[in-house]
């Protein structure tokens, strides 16, 4: 039986997944540059070009790409660069790559601890079961405003203080 020509084949295979990796690492530096704005933090200390070559000194690249590939697109398996400390601004030393998965459960686990309102001289008004609660109660826009707070990151949100419940 003569050995299938598969040069053809694997050329295809490498041109898909380096488009992947392109648009999914695009798709990771825009999100990193608009979040860096919204928080008030400096914009990333790299370029496109800097991320991807970040992104492929990362051992776990392959096996994310792979099991997005494998998984037919499946959004939570698209790989993902996070911060490790939230509240600190985008730097090669406070990023770590996962899924976008990984990075949703981490930010649902922040949102669902029980926090503390209070007044801005520090006495109790109420204790919430998440910041998702009292942001939906309060009718704020967003929980970054109260997820700041509790982080320390600024001293109130909505004129009060807030404070994660032990």
């Amino acid at each position: 039986m003569a050995k299938r020509d598969t040069s053809d084949y694997n050329k295809a295979y490498n041109l898909k997944n380096k488009f992947e990796f392109k648009l999914i690492s695009g798709n990771i530096y825009s999100t990193q540059r608009d979040s860096s704005r919204k928080r008030g933090h400096p914009i990333p200390e790299w370029d496109l070009e800097g991320l991807r070559d970040w992104m492929r000194l990362q051992p776990q690249l392959e096996k994310l790409l792979k099991d997005y590939k494998d998984s037919g697109g499946d959004r939570n398996l698209i790989p993902s660069v996070d911060r490790r400390k939230d509240h600190l601004p985008y730097t090669f030393d406070n990023i770590q790559l996962g899924t976008w998965r990984e990075n949703l459960d981490k930010e649902n686990a922040k949102k669902n601890k029980a926090i503390i309102q209070m007044t801005r001289e520090g006495e109790f008004i109420k204790e919430w079961t998440s910041i998702k609660e009292a942001t939906k109660a309060l009718g704020f826009k967003s929980h970054s405003s109260i997820s700041m707070a509790v982080s320390g990151i600024q001293g109130t949100a909505g004129g009060f203080k807030w404070k994660f419940a032990n």
